[in-house]
């Protein structure tokens, strides 16, 4: 039976019912000692004598409470009053990652800000030897304001020096309770849906699902059924981020081919490094993105310095003076210095704006000469990987990694080698000429049959 408004927990008064999770129901509620909003979670009705229930919601209030983060929602107390079990919870206003996709697309500037809190909150976590075991979008909250909290820790597990103590025997139950996966199949790691013990790298492997989902608007190994999707997480590889968004830099694809590695050995092995490689990403775009929007000073257009040979002549708004370069050589000079300084607001000034000039253009050819090297080092990583859809006959997904790797590798032997094989040369006719043509792409069902 759900809480009723006005009932009181202890010193907090309920107002209305948030929702329910797969872990209890959420309400909001009044601190009427602190005048303060608050979110409270409680078990729901018929599972306030289970002991597991208990021991978990416990579990969440400990991992949680232990952790002090700006993108963790905080955990301000654990209460029972009448038998009922609660946790109260920082009350967050802003909406659910969930929501704000279905909401509107996001772009990659938005992606990645948001990305780096998420690693952040994790690396956060894992540092504290918790890992969460249900990264979501459903579990992240964006407030008003663009802060990002990490929340529910209702499957969060405490490690011990970075290494689960939880059994086998625990994550399959998961697997086998109604409900208790319930939306959170898609972004399961495969170590997480073979029931083996779990450490940090099955949050960064959920992340990079959530992070994948972020830049192309779907999830990437998503099915109509819930054994299908599983399956899909054992053994296929999902489509390059290029397949459905061309504004995604080459090293995004390698951060997210790494996160989503299936052999967690191969993976990012903490937070911290996926992290650095979110930051240096976003730091290198709006680096480019300054770039392109910074202009030289204008020069004043006043006057303009036009030398040729022997004379030089100085044109003005009003009538030309020609002068000698013999006797007034010195002159022109200071007058080529006057006119810039004059320009540019002064001698100092005209040093400092040459000085800055210098210094970006240095920054840029360097941030080039990164960006090209970063995206040849990727582009030679995925050449085994084109090599091994091509011979799983994932010809789809084996033709848009090798054109994306091409750009930065166009000569390369073993996709030069492949690219007969894994396209198709298409002549098509037009009555009338002219007419417009769409390709359209099917892929084969869990059967292997075309539609």
């Amino acid at each position: 039976m759900a809480l009723a408004p006005n009932t009181r927990l202890g010193r907090y008064e309920i107002r209305s019912k948030l929702g329910e999770g797969g872990m209890g129901e959420v309400y909001l509620a009044e601190d009427k000692q602190l005048n303060r909003k608050v979110a409270i979670k409680c078990l729901p009705p018929g599972s306030i004598a289970s002991e597991q229930a208990n021991r978990r919601l416990l579990r969440e209030a400990r991992a949680a409470a232990n952790l002090d983060h700006p993108n963790i929602c905080a955990i301000h107390e654990v209460g029972e009053e009448e038998g009922r079990s609660f946790i109260v919870m920082q009350y967050l206003e802003g909406e659910t990652l969930d929501t704000r996709m279905k909401r509107k697309s996001l772009d990659l500037p938005e992606s990645l800000t948001i990305a780096i809190q998420v690693t952040d909150a994790l690396a956060e976590a894992h540092g504290h030897g918790i890992i969460h075991r249900d990264i979501k979008p459903s579990n992240i909250m964006i407030t008003g304001r663009g802060a990002v909290k990490v929340m529910d820790f209702g499957l969060a597990k405490i490690t011990q020096e970075g290494f689960a103590v939880d059994k086998e025997a625990e994550t399959q139950s998961l697997l086998s309770t109604p409900g208790a996966v319930m939306g959170t199949v898609p972004y399961m790691s495969p170590e997480q849906v073979r029931g083996e013990q779990l450490d940090a790298r099955t949050d960064i492997f959920s992340f990079g699902v959530v992070l994948y989902e972020m830049i192309t608007g779907r999830q990437p190994f998503v099915a109509e059924s819930s054994a299908g999707t599983i399956s899909a997480i054992m053994t296929h590889e999902p489509p390059p981020l290029a397949r459905y968004s061309r504004e995604a830099p080459a090293e995004l694809e390698r951060i997210v081919s790494k996160a989503l590695r299936k052999n967690k050995e191969e993976r990012y092995q903490t937070a911290k490094d996926l992290l650095i490689d979110l930051r240096s990403l976003s730091d290198e775009l709006q680096f480019e993105a300054r770039l392109e929007r910074s202009t030289p000073p204008d020069v004043s257009r006043d006057q303009t310095v036009v030398m040729s040979g022997a004379q030089a002549m100085v044109e003005t708004d009003h009538q030309p003076v020609v002068r000698t370069s013999s006797e007034d050589e010195k002159s022109t000079r200071e007058g080529i210095r006057g006119n810039i300084a004059t320009a540019l607001g002064g001698p100092l000034l005209s040093r400092i704006a040459l000085v800055v000039i210098i210094a970006v253009f240095a920054l840029a050819v360097a941030g080039w000469f990164y960006w090209r090297s970063a995206n040849a080092k990727w582009a030679k990583e995925q050449v085994p990987r084109i090599e091994q859809l091509a011979q799983a006959q994932k010809y789809f997904e084996a033709y848009d990694l090798a054109a994306a790797t091409q750009k930065y590798l166009p000569d390369e032997a073993t996709i030069t080698r492949l690219m007969p094989t894994i396209s198709d040369t298409l002549t098509v006719t037009t009555e009338p000429t002219g007419a417009e043509v769409y390709l359209k792409r099917f892929s084969p069902d869990d059967s292997g049959q075309f539609p």
